[in-house]
């Protein structure tokens, strides 16, 4: 025990995201807790977390045992480390003890309805190799059989500085395992997280580095970049760093236990596995300065990039990455104007991304990768280089005619498509009208609707899809299939400065490389087997 302490001390010590100083350590054991008992430790931990505190500083002892816990607040100056063979539960409320007081209509405070919650707080963290488990009450909202609210969140940390988050798991956090918002300088490295909705939640934060976490999420987002309105103003999620993680859509609980359940097929909105790296869906303070590099997506959702709350979404790399069975398209970008947010503000701005390196296997066959603006705000300066995507294939013209193989989940049929408060009444989503049998062709708009790829239905094209979008790069590209797929490899509909360098197309069915539909300007070059192509305008063209 001394010697796992005394490592302790140096790695904090080390740091340099906590507290100046040498810090104290305060054992629950020393403020009545009792390991594996019915009393709620949380009433013992705040204590030893309050007297740290008070003392200016220190490190805060769960040790080896389960501890079942109601809400726990964090506070400067102040770490909590979970020893190994720590597992923090979360309690079941009851009539005389439970997370928070309702509120008059009977719900929990939108704050601090989690389990560990903290407020302008600095230079603090949770450390340590123990277990977060909230899989016997923390959901989205209230537990259908606990009459009393419940936590939908292990962690909310708001308008907070200097934090460190390392080592831990975390079994079932709800709608959100770990929601930053408004945070500054924070640290997140070795977590593991296997949970039924989103993982980890960077919200209008800034200086926040990313770095060797697993997040199964297969119904909701595993790592996922936001700029909301929660904080009452508009606010960017800008100078962010994710490296080395690994994000997958397994069933939930199965990643920890070590089986990989691939028993779910779909999450609930009917699309597959979620499990993903995204930036949105809120976007109202934009994206800017963004780094992803070095990740693992697997039975999972594909790379997603959305602005559609009016936000600027500018200077993203995004590198080295790899991808395996890939269940809706494995690259979306998405400018549109759902409209969340203030009032009186028009579509927002997504430009200067950059892409590269990437290799995906296995990817839906029905949706390509869409790189998709609207009409009156358009994608903007994409650079998309050495990238091999192998795709499902198998699909025809017919299926995007027909669009039996079409998600109905984001249509007025499948969800109700009314906007909330802040979107002017706009529709969120896509109408029923626009997965409805049409021309291949006839892509709608849908330009306040939900940013999901299957809101456009079946696509014409297997490979790229683009639309809307002006000075799009793509250098040293491959595109292939595993069955014959007769559609199109590449679609370019109203689009502007579209250049390609050393494309490659392997597709065993006798199909068009592009079809054009109001283009100005396309350039293919360096490709194998290819004639050089200068176009400076097309109208309505197909290429072999």
């Amino acid at each position: 025990m001394k010697r796992f302490l005394c490592q302790v001390l140096g790695l904090l010590l080390c740091s340099g995201a906590l507290y100046a100083g040498t810090p104290a350590f305060y054992n629950i054991l020393d403020y009545g807790a009792l390991p594996g008992g019915c009393e709620a430790a949380n009433v013992p931990i705040n204590a030893a977390i309050a007297a740290a505190h008070a003392a200016g500083g220190g490190t805060v002892v769960v040790p080896a045992g389960q501890w079942h816990c109601f809400g726990i607040t964090l506070r400067s100056n102040v770490t909590l480390l979970l020893e190994s063979g720590c597992v923090l539960k979360a309690a079941r409320p009851t009539a005389e003890a439970g997370y928070v007081e309702p509120g008059p209509d009977g719900r929990y405070p939108r704050w601090n309805g989690s389990l560990i919650y903290a407020e302008g707080i600095h230079d603090a963290g949770v450390i340590g190799p123990g277990l977060i488990d909230g899989s016997d009450v923390v959901t989205r909202g209230f537990g259908s059989d606990i009459p009393y609210p419940v936590p939908s969140r292990i962690f909310t940390i708001r308008e907070s500085r200097n934090l460190l988050f390392r080592d831990f798991s975390v079994r079932m956090g709800g709608a959100r395992v770990l929601w930053l918002v408004g945070a500054d300088n924070v640290t997140l490295q070795g977590l593991r997280i296997d949970s039924n909705r989103d993982g980890i939640d960077i919200d209008c934060c800034r200086h926040v580095r990313v770095s060797d976490c697993t997040v199964n999420c297969l119904n909701d987002d595993a790592i996922v970049l936001k700029s909301s309105y929660s904080l009452g103003r508009v606010q960017a999620c800008e100078d962010i760093t994710i490296t080395g993680c690994q994000v997958s859509g397994f069933d939930p609980g199965t990643f920890l236990d070590g089986t990989y359940g691939r028993s779910i097929d779909e999450a609930p909105d009917l699309d597959g596995p979620t499990g993903r790296i995204k930036f949105g869906t809120e976007s109202v303070g934009g994206f800017r300065g963004i780094t992803v590099t070095g990740c693992v997506f697997e039975r999972s959702r594909g790379l997603a990039l959305e602005c559609v709350d009016g936000g600027i979404v500018e200077d993203i790399n995004i590198s080295n990455i790899v991808m395996r069975d890939i269940c809706t398209a494995p690259i979306f970008l998405r400018l549109g104007h759902r409209g969340r947010g203030p009032e009186g503000r028009g579509p927002g701005v997504l430009r200067r991304i950059k892409l590269s390196h990437i290799t995906v296997d296995g990817a839906d066959a029905r949706y390509a990768s869409p790189f998709v603006g609207i009409s009156d705000a358009w994608i903007e300066d994409v650079s998309v280089s050495d990238v091999l995507i192998r795709y499902r294939g198998g699909l025809s013209l017919s299926d995007a005619e027909d669009q039996q193989l079409s998600n109905s989940f984001f249509t007025a049929e499948g969800i109700n498509g009314q906007g909330g408060p802040n979107t002017g009444g706009l529709p969120t989503k896509a109408r029923a009208e626009d997965i409805a049998p049409r021309e291949a062709y006839a892509i709608p708009e849908c330009r306040t609707a939900y940013p999901e790829p299957s809101i456009f239905g079946v696509l014409p094209a297997w490979g790229l899809f683009v639309r809307y979008a002006r000075r799009i790069s793509f250098r040293d590209v491959r595109i292939e299939t595993e069955m014959p797929d007769t559609r199109p490899a590449i679609v370019l509909m109203n689009a502007e400065e579209i250049r390609f360098d050393g494309l490659s197309i392997s597709n065993a069915a006798a199909a068009p490389a592009f079809v054009l539909r109001d283009v100005r300007g396309l350039q293919v070059s360096g490709s194998p087997g290819r004639k050089e192509l200068r176009i400076k305008q097309a109208d309505n063209k197909t290429i072999q």
